[in-house]
């Protein structure tokens, strides 16, 4: 039975509950960080108001360990006041530390990455407007990701200046040291080219490539602590993050900083261009990560298109830039820079697709952000839409299996949908500008191109099976002479079949390395190889060729570390193959007996298929280089009805 004091009681507590909830509403109490779900500011949905809108970051003045205070300010896009966006690393460091900030009034938490950044980029006197993923976009929306990813290279595009966020300066490397070699360097680089240019009148690579070494007394060939300092620079951690490239492609101007320094980032891509050359002649700078910078400034960021871009500042880089564009190499396909950055980063694996569609030559394949889809999911669409819009089934030329397993259909992928988000597993044999195997200019209206759920419908030429394939061959420069030998071994059934060809070898040779920068040397480069590098008696087993010999002796300059440093290149992790009719080729590591030798319409290079037990039904194995086909040859004889073979409808 209840008594009157029970029931006092039970008023008392509940008016004292009431009044807890009210307070509750008013007051805000910061939230402990867990490291798994952190606060975020109270976002109003970007996504449902008409148009193109953002979120413009207003970071509020104070000084270096002041509290941090910032408002989002919505704005559409096209019409905003000036902001400079902010290019860093979400993965830099601990990712799951959190530091406390204050948003729209609220406590928040963010990444140390983010807090860094701001913390450095903050004025002491006024407000300044940037733009940072991490805080402008809501992050636990998906539909807001989704809208606002679409806009992201608009975003970049627009901005005013961006800020590379490279994190701070480590107690041990001396940045500032660094930076001022970077700086130098391309001084007296600059100051050589100019000379080496007026006196030649060659083009900007020419030029570089006649700079002669720096003398040993010179101080740039003999300051090694401060060389350590650059390579620390360029490996930190946002030169491998994906959504980095088109950050910094798209921008009007780009500084990069590192803790109090900073340096213009064209100054960093100019001294990797320039260490392109010099670097064999400086030991101390062999450690330093400036290939990938190299590569991306030749193949992605000098054909951006941008006019007013920080690579056209009117002087050495623009005229380099300038350079790549015109004569390349280049990308003018989207499958060229998707496959070009596998061995990038990204916190999330649909981004090594999602990052790179601000790039000119994406912007016909028309694919929307769609973060709650699977990367599985996300490459068959992509792979789909690429086959729609462009009518070309170059896309099977960048399929990269590992062995049987993958090839057999036990991945999540059909076989012949390209894997953009893991790295390389080891060198595609990619297409050159030269090869067109299926003759595209004269068979384009013969293409099949249809996709049906997760089947791919083709027309191709079933040109002949494989006889024998040899072990897949090691990364082994020391092991060179040996693959040459179980190569030439493997080509007996073919050369026994093709013994009226005299000049059969010459195929052999261009298959073991594919490309050659001095190609009227190859015969003779290869004659002196097997002479000073392989078994004493294989030498007379290529001296029975007098085509050989005598292309040989035609070329002085005979040079065998040329030979073997591509044959390396080429043959590492793949296969020798030989096929019934003596056919010879590479392929890739799951190349096996059996499999089909293909020229499917639309495809630039040959691919190797393997039946299964539906009739017409096949599973891409991979690319295949075969010298003798590689320019359009079987297609030409079966257009002059010498072939013996149909096309054919088939099933991937």
């Amino acid at each position: 039975m209840e008594t009157r004091g029970d029931s006092a009681f039970s008023l008392v507590a509940e008016v004292a509950s009431r009044k807890f909830q009210q307070l509750k509403n008013i007051v805000r109490l910061p939230r402990v960080d867990t490291g798994v779900q952190p606060c975020q500011p109270p976002y109003k949905s970007t996504a449902e108001r008409p148009g193109d809108w953002i979120r413009v970051l207003r970071l509020l003045p104070g000084r270096f360990n002041d509290p941090i205070h910032c408002e989002l300010v919505p704005t559409k896009l096209d019409e905003t006041a000036e902001y400079e966006p902010i290019s860093y690393c979400w993965g830099d460091g601990d990712a799951k530390a959190r530091r406390h900030i204050w948003c729209q009034g609220q406590s928040c938490f963010i990444t140390t990455s983010v807090f860094e950044a701001l913390r450095r980029f903050r004025w002491e006197d006024g407000p300044r407007r940037l733009w940072a993923d991490a805080l402008c976009i809501n992050q636990d929306s998906e539909i807001e990701k989704n809208h606002q990813v679409a806009m992201m290279a608009r975003i970049y595009s627009r901005g005013m200046h961006t800020l590379i966020w490279l994190g701070e300066s480590p107690e041990h490397v001396d940045v500032a040291a660094g930076i001022s070699l970077i700086r130098e360097f391309n001084e007296y680089m600059s100051s050589k080219l100019d000379k080496a240019t007026r006196a030649s009148g060659d083009d900007i690579w020419d030029a570089i490539c006649k700079i002669p070494s720096i003398p040993e007394e010179h101080w740039l060939a003999s300051c090694v602590d401060r060389w350590k300092s650059v390579g620390e620079l360029l490996d930190r951690p946002w030169f491998g993050r994906v959504w980095v490239i088109q950050e910094v492609g798209l921008s009007k101007a780009a500084t990069a900083f590192c803790g109090k320094d900073s340096i213009e980032f064209g100054e960093i891509v100019l001294f990797s261009a320039f260490l392109n050359h010099m670097g064999k002649y400086l030991p101390q700078s062999d450690f330093i990560q400036w290939a990938r910078i190299m590569r991306l400034l030749a193949n992605i960021w000098s054909n951006y298109g941008r006019t007013d871009s920080w690579l056209d500042d009117g002087q050495t880089l623009g005229t380099l830039s300038k350079y790549y564009r015109e004569t390349g190499p280049h990308s003018e396909d989207f499958l060229v820079i998707l496959s070009q950055v596998r061995n990038f980063k990204a916190t999330l694996e649909v981004d090594h697709i999602y990052a790179l569609l601000g790039h000119p030559v994406a912007r016909t394949i028309m694919i929307e952000p769609v973060y709650n889809q699977s990367v599985e999911e996300t490459s068959q669409r992509l792979a789909k839409q690429i086959c729609h819009s462009t009518r070309s089934l170059d896309l099977l030329c960048y399929v990269q299996h590992w062995d049987d397993e993958n090839v057999e259909g036990t991945s999540n992928l059909p076989s012949w949908v390209p894997v953009w988000h893991k790295k390389h597993l080891y060198g595609l044999l990619t297409p050159q500008p030269s090869f067109d195997a299926s003759l595209s200019s004269k068979t384009m209206n013969r293409v099949l191109c249809d996709v049906e759920g997760t089947r791919l419908r083709v027309t191709a030429l079933l040109l002949d099976v494989v006889a024998t394939a040899t072990p897949p061959f090691p990364y082994n420069r020391e092991r060179v002479p040996e693959i040459v030998e179980s190569c030439w071994a493997a080509s007996y059934h073919a050369r026994k079949i093709r013994q009226a060809d005299q000049d059969w070898w010459l195929n052999f040779v261009w298959t073991l390395v594919r490309y050659y920068g001095h190609p009227d040397c190859l015969a003779s480069d290869f004659a002196v190889f097997c002479y000073e590098h392989c078994s004493k008696g294989f030498p007379q087993l290529i001296s029975g060729l007098p085509s050989l010999m005598t292309a040989a002796r035609s070329s002085p300059d005979a040079n065998a570390r040329r030979f073997l440093d591509q044959a390396y290149v080429s043959c590492g992790n793949k296969k020798f193959f030989v096929t019934e009719r003596g056919i010879c080729g590479i392929g890739l590591r799951p190349t096996r007996k059996g499999d089909f030798l293909a020229i499917v319409l639309g495809c630039r290079m040959p691919i190797l298929l393997r039946p299964t037990n539906i009739p017409c039904h096949y599973r891409l194995v991979g690319q295949a280089y075969v010298n003798e086909i590689m320019r359009g040859e079987a297609i030409r004889e079966w257009e002059n009805s010498s072939l013996g073979i149909e096309f054919c409808e088939i099933t991937l």
